[in-house]
C-alpha cells in the first residue's frame, strides 16, 4: 500500500496549473454550470494538490471545482469502506473503468435532473470511456504547446455553446 502511495504522491506532485485553464473554468462558472472532478488520485492527495495549487502557485483553480468521484482507496488498507455504501464522493472503481463513468454519472447526472455531462481529461482511454458511458467527451491534449491546447479546448466548449 505504501509503494501505490507513494506512487500516487510523486505524479500529483507534477501536476501544476496550466495557464489560462483558470480563465476557462472562470467562465464557464459565471454561467452556473456546475463543475466537478472526476479523478483517480483520492481525496486526500486532492487535498495536498489543492494546498501546494496555493501556496507554490498563487491559484484558488481547484477550489472552484466542487468535488465529483474520486477513487476509494481504502479498499486497499486494513479498514476498507462498505462498497454499498460508499460517500458520495467516492467511486468504487477508477477511471478508465465503466463503473466509474456510470457512478459519476448516476450521482451528477441522473439523480439531479441534468441531461448530460460534458468530461475533460488529458488522457485519451478515459476520455475514450467517458465518450463510451454516454459523456460528451473532449481530450484536452497536454502533448501540444499550452496556447494550443487552451484554444482547442475554448473551440470545443464553444461549439457546445458552454463558452462564447
Amino acid at each position: 500500500l505504501t509503494d501505490i502511495a507513494h506512487a500516487i504522491e510523486i505524479a500529483t506532485s507534477t501536476y501544476k496549473p496550466q495557464p489560462g485553464i483558470e480563465a476557462v473554468i472562470d467562465e464557464i462558472s459565471a454561467q452556473n454550470i456546475p463543475l466537478h472532478f472526476a479523478s483517480n488520485i483520492g481525496p486526500r492527495m486532492f487535498d495536498v494538490l489543492n494546498t501546494k495549487f496555493k501556496t507554490t502557485y498563487q491559484s484558488s483553480l481547484l477550489d472552484k471545482i466542487a468535488l465529483g468521484k474520486f477513487v476509494d482507496y481504502s479498499q486497499w488498507g486494513l479498514n476498507p469502506l462498505d462498497k454499498n455504501a460508499l460517500p458520495t464522493h467516492l467511486a468504487s472503481k477508477g477511471k478508465p473503468t465503466q463503473t466509474f463513468y456510470q457512478e459519476f454519472l448516476a450521482t451528477y447526472v441522473g439523480a439531479t435532473g441534468k441531461k448530460f455531462a460534458v468530461f475533460i481529461d488529458d488522457t485519451l482511454d478515459n476520455v475514450t470511456a467517458a465518450a463510451r458511458a454516454g459523456m460528451i467527451a473532449i481530450h484536452f491534449d497536454a502533448t501540444k504547446p499550452n496556447a494550443h491546447a487552451i484554444a482547442e479546448l475554448r473551440n470545443d466548449l464553444s461549439e457546445l455553446s458552454i463558452l462564447k
